[in-house]
């Protein structure tokens, strides 16, 4: 069943929705070209001209030390294995730098391709379930949705994870929706698709996408009124395969960590349950859909039944999956909106099926579908464009300004000498750049740094020769004592002359010099 089969149930009449419907009507390159060139101005324009920030260092550092000492297998920062998160972007980072060097572009590249080809994917599915002006009002909300902005412009898991999950659910949605067009070829297709989209959600973030997948499952039996889309052996067989290639590399990495030198740096499950954030979890629902506005309010006009048809069946699914899959995060104790947006970035295509449902109502649920999709789509779209383009571009000049430790590295650079050792923990923990940026500025201007990494600043573990960077600020990471409390009472550390203080962001710090 094609596009003019999927579209057909009750969507057969012309739109009067002007451009929007004009632009329907092109040829599907010129669609594609349409919904590239908003993800242009929203995701490339200008994406390196700040320094990274925030926990961007994280990802970009290991990718650039991985390509230096050729060992991709085990990410390291400043030497030491780091292990926090799977993989995946680091690959990405690594294989974008080893074409266009390290840089800042080079980091945040992966994202800004992953975030486009999620609004193409989403143009091509909205299309083929709903009809052509639906895929493309689809594909562009995609792209304008607020909660994808940054991510698409920051070295960082966020933008390729939603791409790997929105993969497998499309391919979910696809089967069983459709599952009575699906032959034995199609099921296979489906199975390696689903085995490819899971490993590689997998080892870019591990489980994290699985409630949003989960959600789906339950929305698709919603729209299915029973239990048969569970029988989809070939959906299980391609997920269970993927979590086979993910356990298989959890095994080596598990026989690789025993060979290392010094413990590997692990991921603190702590955004799951714990006392104290029952109201923030509870809040969690609506906090996320609050990141999707104004495609979220389609929600209820997509959630209707109708009348069955594929197209029915898929718009039901996602509109109920995305919520379940929300109620999946709240239920396991996620409390922060970011961890849940595998399942918000689905909202794109609950809009489009709201358009679809709305072009095909009469009489007063036409005139309430209209006021709750705002008139005229390409209103708020062409809004929504405005203010992404505003808002990402002042971003990255606050993010340049006031976020980004390059400038304070230029500063701890001057303070340093040639060759001089530095070693540090929290601020290290919090934000790597600033002694990536150090590093780079003394090799600039022919000389040398070598930092190093050390967890938890062990008694004698700092070098009578060496600098250490302290953080001595009031702000734990992790519920972890502040750094100077730590060291307080240390000779190995108090004696050591203060030869430097500054601040990065909100964090304080101060170097101090060699033991004399």
């Amino acid at each position: 069943m094609g596009v003019v089969g999927f579209a057909g149930a009750g969507y057969d009449r012309p739109v009067p929705w002007g451009l929007l419907t004009r632009a329907a009507s092109t040829p599907p390159p010129v669609r594609a070209g349409i919904v590239v060139a908003v993800c242009v101005l929203l995701f490339f324009v200008g994406m390196g001209r700040s320094g990274l920030s925030g926990s961007e260092g994280f990802r970009a550092i290991p990718a650039w030390e991985m390509l230096r000492s050729g060992d991709w297998s085990v990410t390291t920062l400043f030497g030491t294995p780091y292990l926090r998160k799977p993989p995946g972007i680091v690959w990405a980072i690594a294989s974008s730098s080893a074409v266009l060097g390290e840089t800042e572009v080079a980091a945040r590249l992966p994202s800004a391709i992953a975030a486009t080809l999620a609004c193409l994917l989403v143009w091509g599915a909205g299309t083929r379930w709903f009809g052509p002006v639906p895929g493309v009002a689809a594909g562009l909300a995609m792209g304008v949705v607020p909660v994808v902005w940054m991510p698409a412009r920051s070295a960082e898991i966020e933008a390729l994870h939603n791409l790997l999950v929105l993969s497998a659910a499309v391919l979910i949605v696809d089967r069983l929706a459709f599952r009575d067009a699906v032959a034995w070829r199609g099921r296979a297709l489906v199975a390696g698709g689903l085995a490819l989209a899971s490993a590689g959600m997998l080892l870019t973030k591990g489980p994290a996408g699985f409630p949003a997948l989960a959600g789906l499952v339950v929305g698709a039996c919603i729209a299915g009124r029973g239990v048969r889309p569970l029988r989809a052996w070939d959906a299980w067989a391609g997920l269970a395969l993927g979590a086979g290639v993910f356990a298989w590399w959890t095994v080596a990495m598990r026989e690789r960590m025993e060979r290392l030198p010094v413990p590997p740096v692990l991921e603190d499950a702590d955004f799951l349950w714990r006392a104290g954030k029952e109201l923030d979890v509870a809040l969690l629902v609506p906090a996320a859909l609050a990141g999707a506005l104004p495609w979220a309010i389609a929600l209820p006009f997509a959630l209707r039944r109708g009348t069955g048809s594929p197209a029915d069946r898929a718009a039901l699914s996602v509109s109920a999956g995305a919520i379940a899959g929300l109620a999946c995060y709240a239920i396991l104790g996620v409390d922060n909106p970011r961890y849940a947006m595998p399942s918000v970035v689905l909202v794109p295509l609950v809009y489009g099926a709201a358009i679809r449902r709305h072009a095909a109502s009469r009489g007063a649920e036409h005139a309430w579908g209209r006021r709750l999709l705002l008139g005229r789509p390409l209103v708020p779209l062409g809004f929504m464009t405005l203010v992404g383009v505003f808002y990402c571009q002042w971003y990255e000049h606050w993010r340049q300004v006031r976020h980004s430790g390059r400038s304070a590295a230029v500063a701890l650079a001057d303070v340093l000498p040639d060759g001089a050792s530095v070693v540090a923990d929290e601020l290290l923990d919090t934000r790597p750049e600033m002694l990536w940026y150090a590093s780079r500025e003394k090799e600039h201007r022919g000389g040398r740094l070598d930092i190093a990494w050390v967890p938890g600043l062990p008694p004698n573990a700092v070098p009578a020769h060496a600098y250490v960077l302290l953080r001595c600020d009031a702000l734990p990471r992790l519920n972890r004592p502040p750094e100077m409390e730590v060291v307080a009472g240390r000779r190995d550390i108090q004696d050591r002359p203060v030869e430097h203080r500054g601040a990065v962001h909100k964090f304080e710090y101060e170097l101090r010099g060699p033991v004399r």
